[in-house]
């Protein structure tokens, strides 16, 4: 698992609160989840992974977002669907 480094929870700007929005690159978003690099680049291809943000041709994903679809793939039962 990725091991995250303390990040103030807010940055002021013009006297406006922002929260920091904390990104992983794959390799990093793929050790915080326990999965593999390559499963995270299919399911962005397949539509089927986290939420991920595009700059250019660099991928990141927000720690918030990988909790989220963490949160998603809650199941009880191996005959659950999605």
């Amino acid at each position: 698992m990725v091991t995250l480094p303390p990040v103030p929870v807010a940055i002021s700007t013009d006297g406006q609160s922002l929260p920091i929005l904390r990104l992983l690159n794959t390799a990093e978003a793929a050790s915080y989840l326990g999965l593999a690099e390559n499963t995270l680049r299919i399911a962005r291809v397949r539509g089927t992974g986290p939420v991920y943000r595009k700059f250019g041709r660099t991928v990141r994903y927000a720690v918030e977002d990988l909790v989220s679809y963490a949160e998603q793939s809650k199941r009880k039962s191996t005959s659950q669907t999605a």
